[in-house]
């Protein structure tokens, strides 16, 4: 029953996220992030679990990541060509010690706390 309400929720909020759509990544604690659409509604909180991936994707300042929403991520994308993304304040998003701006496509894995650069 738990999982029919989840998977009810799930495809819910996927049919307000529509592929091609510009979303937002706000951080929200430690790897942890909530996502909103480009009027910031949200669409997912920082504490629902999540797998998605998206290209095109801007990291700011303050820990906030824009792209374009592609869909629900697999473990099967993720391979040794990935990079883990690191944050901290000093630096902001960063990838083997050097700052980021962009990548071209990036996987977020909420509650593993994941965000991965799949192409640069």
């Amino acid at each position: 029953m738990k999982f029919l309400k989840q998977l009810r929720r799930k495809l819910m909020r996927m049919s307000k996220i529509k592929r091609n759509q510009k979303i937002s990544l706000f951080r929200d604690g430690i790897n942890r992030y909530a996502v909103a659409d480009k009027n910031g509604n949200p669409l997912y909180k920082h504490s629902d679990d999540y797998f998605i991936y998206f290209k095109n994707v801007n990291f700011k300042e303050a820990g906030i990541i824009d792209g374009r929403f592609l869909g629900d991520a697999t473990e099967n994308i993720i391979d040794e060509e990935c990079k883990s993304v690191g944050y901290n304040n000093k630096d902001g998003f960063t990838v083997d010690g050097k700052t980021i701006k962009t990548a071209r496509l990036v996987a977020v894995h909420n509650k593993k706390k994941t965000l991965v650069i799949i192409e640069n």
